[in-house]
């Protein structure tokens, strides 16, 4: 038996092949906490969404999925439809901005 990828003519016993495949399945079950990046506190906050091993993380489905890749300008906006927008923010002098406090 040839795994993927395997160099022509050569041949690996069905056992390795096997355990190699036990050793993937077994890092699934690995916990959150030990990955790295992985503090205490969000390990605990994956916990209480019920994400406990590496295949849970794996398994796990976003609820939605937000398309941001079409940026609208605002007058095209429509009541009651989500859309994405750019906005540009230039600060103002002190002199000039009426009403923001900043005097």
């Amino acid at each position: 038996m040839k795994p993927l990828g395997a160099a022509p003519g050569s041949q690996i016993s069905a056992t390795k092949v096997q355990a190699g495949v036990h050793v993937r399945l077994h890092a699934l079950a690995t916990p959150i906490k030990n990955l790295k990046g992985v503090g205490p506190k969000r390990a605990a906050q994956l916990e209480s969404f019920g994400l406990k091993t590496i295949g849970d993380l794996l398994h796990h489905l976003p609820f939605r999925y937000d398309d941001r890749r079409e940026i609208k300008k605002i007058a095209q906006a429509v009541a009651g439809e989500e859309a994405s927008f750019v906005d540009a923010w230039w600060p103002c002098k002190k002199d000039m901005c009426r009403g923001c406090g900043a005097r």
